[in-house]
């Protein structure tokens, strides 16, 4: 994934592709323990609870440490740690802890 950061989302159970650089973001360039600045929206239409839905996805990775904001229309809120891209996703390029 050239270009960007893939980044395993607990709260909607797929990958979010965070890109870098430029574009408006900073990378603090550890890949360990990434943070990205400003927040994340990411936000499209798709299923959620078996029902086609508006979906967003709000959130601040700093330090490794995703922050779920309010506005996500799924469960998740508050700090959770990064978790390691599922073994069919990860390139073998990023470090995973």
């Amino acid at each position: 994934m050239e270009g960007a950061f893939g980044c395993w989302c607990p709260g909607c159970q797929e990958l979010h592709a965070l890109p870098y650089p430029g574009r408006g973001w900073g990378f603090n360039g550890d890949l360990e323990r990434p943070t990205f600045s400003p927040s994340f929206k990411i936000e499209w239409h798709g299923l959620q609870d078996g029902v086609e839905a508006h979906r967003v996805c709000h959130f601040t990775l700093t330090a490794g440490i995703l922050h779920f904001h309010n506005d996500s229309t799924h469960s998740l809120r508050g700090d959770v740690p990064l978790p390691p891209l599922p073994p069919d996703l990860s390139d073998g390029y990023f470090v995973e802890s």
